[in-house]
């Protein structure tokens, strides 16, 4: 059931990695892939297209990506990386692949599962969880079967560590490490 708060949708996001902490204490509200899609690979150096509008920015699958990331996906094939082959640094694919929004879902309970049974989150043992109100944007891959969402910010209600957050919504807590 969608959690509210005065109205509005409430919905959480895990900060599985040190990255994620990162970019939540620098304002950043959009997510990432860190991998360009491949859509855009094709028309670009396949097709050898280079109008922004033949570009889509929801892709299904993967997401809505920002304007932001498009121009730059375009300014580096066409200044840095000129070969389809070409290996593309981790920085210029985090700035490819923006999303418009956070990657969340509606219940704390699977922010929770996503948090401490990824890969990052069994990884780095740093995870941390946001609540956060906002505007559904579309369905991503992330989550388990499926259950990822895109959303987009209005306004971030708070910060918690991993013990905090299941306290907040009593969680059951047994799946993670």
């Amino acid at each position: 059931m969608q959690s509210q708060n005065g109205g509005e949708k409430i919905f959480f996001r895990a900060l599985p990695s040190q990255d994620h902490i990162v970019d939540y204490n620098s304002g950043i509200r959009n997510s990432y892939h860190t991998s360009v899609p491949g859509v855009w690979i094709d028309i670009w150096y396949k097709e050898g297209e280079r109008d922004p509008t033949k570009y889509p920015l929801d892709i299904h699958g993967w997401g809505k990506f920002t304007n932001n990331a498009l121009h730059r996906f375009m300014d580096l094939a066409e200044n840095k990386y000129s070969k389809m082959s070409d290996p593309w640094s981790p920085m210029d694919l985090k700035a490819c692949s923006e999303l418009d929004g956070w990657c969340a879902f509606t219940e704390p309970q699977e922010a929770l599962l996503y948090g401490c049974q990824t890969m990052l989150g069994k990884q780095t043992g740093l995870d941390k969880y946001v609540s956060f109100s906002g505007e559904f944007n579309g369905i991503i891959p992330e989550g388990f079967e499926g259950s990822g969402i895109l959303v987009k910010v209005s306004n971030v209600l708070k910060l918690y560590t991993r013990i905090e957050f299941i306290t907040e919504y009593n969680l059951d807590s047994s799946a993670c490490p």
